[in-house]
């Protein structure tokens, strides 16, 4: 964040922040009103000039430094990942372990003595309006790219897995035994069960390393290193970096009950999350951020008021805390932060009411059209071996509401069901079936639904997707099936409804032949945005007179 924008929030005078950062940085944080903090780092925004990171600026291994040296080893190729793996790091956690098993006792009281005095110093510092809650305390097994640099280490990964893995597992060892003296920090000196997890593991396109090989040799090792604070009752979360979406439901099956900071424009379904459960069937704890790579710097207030508004239209009801999406970087214009603080303050004192106080009307819903010249030529996107494309059929019944479930359609039943196969076409309703595990994972429906502007319309509707099976093209495969089908019955009004987050569907319906109708007169901008941000050509189809 910008100093000047510090001072202003904390009501001090230009340049008062560089000269006492602490004391600055503290009045902003009450003048703001945070209730909750766990990562308290005061100085921090003294590493960036008013324009970032400025030159002089310490480089590292993944921010472009000219040669990475570990322990007299240069890192050069992904052999000398694997050989500093072997001779330093792996000796290294062997000797911790070792050390854990034969002086636990003593060496858990000095780490709990540790986490203690740091998290009380820090509740002091903050007072008592500002809860201090643990950060960053838990040891997990992490994707060494900071210290190693990235293409070194990922050709690590993919080239040695039974290195990689080996490092995974001498972790979770040590995690054990040092997670286990978090606990006792928790329970020695009562402090809120609350932890977030924070380890980048994705970027814009999905998870760093395949999907698959994180839950071969990644995700055993993560569970086991967690184990001793899920025991103790601590709720965990994970801060979201990139689009995290494959790893979502995969996190909360391993005990972790909600997630921090998203990118929205990366693909990362907010509503969706939203809907998802714990696996003890609870609701989520949501760390909800307005986009601080989107709204808050290229945005207008009005931006920003509205995606607090969203943020909390489809948070969870309860345990929702709001924020920005992650650090707010230099260039926010001061508008902007003025009309964010004013949210926050707002919601913190009147709940879901509204940032105006007043109803807001809910945006008309966006509707997309097949261009009726184009059905005959709607695509055939293939799939992989191990999916098939089928009809739906009465035994899927079960199987389908899970992956109803799975989708974040919450509470589909039977009787939500039962309307929706009577406007079903005939051979309309596909499912795509996951042959190894003869589980349903993607489904779109064929339907029956004349409007007024579309006579004789058919509506696409209820696509869902197991998020297991993200990335295999499942959405384009059962969506394009149902179009092809609607061309096949001789329909010429095919249409489907959407909403403006819904990014990675509607990128989904652009790439299958969709277009944006523009039956109302903020639909332009709307989708002009849509567009802007999926970098796709905006090709709009509008309300004839």
């Amino acid at each position: 964040m910008e100093h000047r924008i510090i001072d202003l929030l904390a009501g001090a005078p230009e340049g008062t922040y560089q000269q006492k950062p602490i004391e600055t940085y503290l009045a902003m944080q009450k003048n703001i009103g945070t209730s909750l903090c766990d990562q308290f780092i005061p100085a921090n925004p003294l590493s960036m000039g008013d324009k970032g990171y400025e030159a002089g600026t310490h480089k590292t291994a993944t921010t472009g430094i000219e040669q990475i040296v570990r322990d007299g080893i240069a890192i050069d190729s992904p052999e000398a990942v694997v050989t500093h793996l072997e001779e330093k790091t792996f000796p290294d956690l062997r000797r911790q372990i070792e050390s854990w098993k034969q002086n636990g006792a003593s060496m858990e009281k000095e780490q709990c003595r540790q986490i203690l005095l740091g998290e009380e110093t820090t509740q002091l510092l903050l007072g008592a309006d500002i809860l201090k809650v643990p950060y960053a305390h838990a040891l997990f097994p992490r994707l060494l790219y900071g210290v190693y640099g990235y293409e070194n280490y990922f050709m690590a990964y993919a080239l040695y897995p039974d290195i990689i893995e080996r490092y995974f597992s001498l972790t979770a060892d040590l995690a054990v035994h040092r997670n286990r003296a978090v606990v006792s920090a928790y329970i020695a000196g009562k402090l809120p069960p609350l932890l977030r997890l924070d380890h980048d593991m994705a970027d814009s396109r999905g998870t760093l390393v395949g999907i698959k090989s994180l839950d071969k040799i990644w995700f055993p090792h993560f569970a086991r290193s967690i184990k001793p604070l899920l025991d103790a009752g601590v709720k965990m979360i994970w801060h979201c970096d990139g689009n995290l979406m494959q790893m979502v439901p995969r996190l909360l099956e391993v005990g972790l009950v909600g997630f921090q900071g998203f990118q929205y424009e990366d693909g990362m379904d907010y509503e969706k999350i939203c809907r998802m459960k714990t696996r003890d069937g609870n609701s989520l704890l949501i760390e909800a951020g307005v986009s601080v790579t989107r709204t808050l710097p290229f945005g207008k207030p009005d931006d920003v008021r509205k995606e607090m508004k969203w943020l909390v239209d489809h948070g969870p009801k309860t345990g929702l805390f709001l924020a920005g999406s992650s650090s707010i970087a230099p260039g926010v214009p001061w508008e902007n932060m003025k009309t964010f603080v004013e949210g926050l303050k707002y919601y913190h004192q009147h709940g879901r009411e509204g940032l105006s106080g007043i109803p807001t009307p809910a945006k008309k819903p966006l509707q997309m059209i097949y261009p009726a010249g184009l059905l005959s030529k709607a695509p055939d996107p293939k799939l992989s071996p191990e999916y098939l494309l089928r009809q739906y059929c009465p035994e899927d019944e079960k199987a389908y509401l899970n992956l109803m479930a799975k989708a974040g359609f919450k509470n589909w039943t039977r009787e939500t069901l039962e309307p929706w196969l009577n406007k079903v076409l005939p051979e309309g309703f596909f499912v795509i079936v996951h042959q190894p595990t003869q589980k349903i994972v993607a489904a779109a429906m064929a339907t029956h639904n004349p409007r007024p502007e579309m006579p004789f319309g058919g509506e696409l509707g209820w696509v869902a997707g197991d998020p297991e099976h993200a990335g295999h093209g499942l959405g384009q495969v059962v969506c394009a099936a149902a179009v092809r089908r609607y061309a096949q019955a001789g329909y010429h009004n095919v249409y489907l409804f959407t909403d403006d987050f819904r990014l990675p569907a509607i990128k989904i319906y652009l790439k299958i032949g969709f277009k944006p109708f523009i039956r109302l007169p903020d639909m332009e901008g709307r989708w002009k945005k849509i567009c802007s941000e999926l970098k796709r050509p905006y090709e709009p189809v509008k309300k004839s007179k």
